[in-house]
């Protein structure tokens, strides 16, 4: 059978993603009228998956915005 399509998973393994998921980390807190954060804190937010970079980045405070910011995020990072 012959190969039809190759998938590539870049966000982390072949690009540093980081930044850009900063920005759109900041980009969501914007919206949301929270303050932002510096981006070296975010980059210790990541890695276990964008259910918790989102709550980590919205802070025990405003844990309870998951549900509106979830969706801001994942189209600022789109």
């Amino acid at each position: 059978m012959p190969l039809t399509g190759v998938i590539y998973d870049l966000d982390g393994t072949l690009v540093d993603s980081r930044d850009d998921l900063a920005d759109s980390v900041n980009a969501m807190l914007a919206r949301l009228f929270l303050p932002e954060r510096e981006p070296r804190v975010i980059h210790g937010f990541i890695g276990e998956g964008a259910e918790r970079l989102i709550r980590r980045s919205l802070g025990p405070a405003h844990e309870a915005q998951y549900a509106e910011a979830a969706p801001i995020w994942r189209e600022e990072y789109a």
